[in-house]
């Protein structure tokens, strides 16, 4: 398997399969044709690809990705349910982003204000449901299904149920939240 960075992405759909590009922003072709590389109005970005399947320092497997997603969402579910605001936002790595319905909250302290008002608000009784995982490079993401009870308009807690979308990164042995995204499905009375 070969890791790319967006910007390596970027150049192998710009070029044919094969293609390098030296630090001048001259790229190689399979054939040892020579193109300069496109400047979108700059200079060329220069970008060395590796043909060989060199894998990130600390890389693990499905296998070690998937125990270290189930040991985390356990935390996670710890720490949501006893409504504990600061112990969430810990949760997420120094640049991560919560992705809720509405706006996107970024910095460790505006996700623990954002946590902090949704538990006094009374959401509570959070469950997940993992059913994918997959590790890339340093990150590993998972989805799936989720519960969790939540006050209505009308003062009544319902049990509403959505879907995530999480991307980790490594911390040590385990993980943080890098990007926590989630939605509501539809409630039952408005479909």
């Amino acid at each position: 398997m070969k890791y790319f960075s967006v910007a390596a992405i970027a150049l192998l759909t710009a070029f044919p399969a094969g293609a390098r590009a030296d630090a001048a922003g001259t790229v190689t072709t399979n054939n040892n044709a020579l193109r300069e590389a496109p400047s979108f109005g700059g200079p060329a970005a220069a970008i060395k690809v590796s043909e060989s399947p060199v894998a990130p320092p600390g890389r693990r497997t499905e296998k070690e990705a998937r125990l270290a997603v189930e040991a985390f969402i356990a935390k996670y579910l710890e720490i949501y349910n006893k409504k504990d605001a600061a112990g969430v936002a810990a949760l997420y790595a120094e640049d991560g982003v919560l992705v809720p319905p509405g706006s996107i909250v970024t910095g460790k302290a505006n996700i623990e204000k954002a946590w902090r008002a949704k538990f006094d608000a009374g959401r509570s009784g959070l469950r997940y449901d993992i059913q994918q995982v997959k590790a890339e490079g340093n990150a590993v993401w998972s989805i799936g299904q989720f519960s969790v009870m939540m006050p209505e308009e009308n003062g009544t807690v319902q049990e509403r149920r959505g879907n995530f979308v999480n991307i980790y990164e490594w911390d040590g042995d385990g993980l943080k939240f890098r990007i926590h995204s989630f939605n509501f499905s539809p409630s039952p009375r408005s479909q």
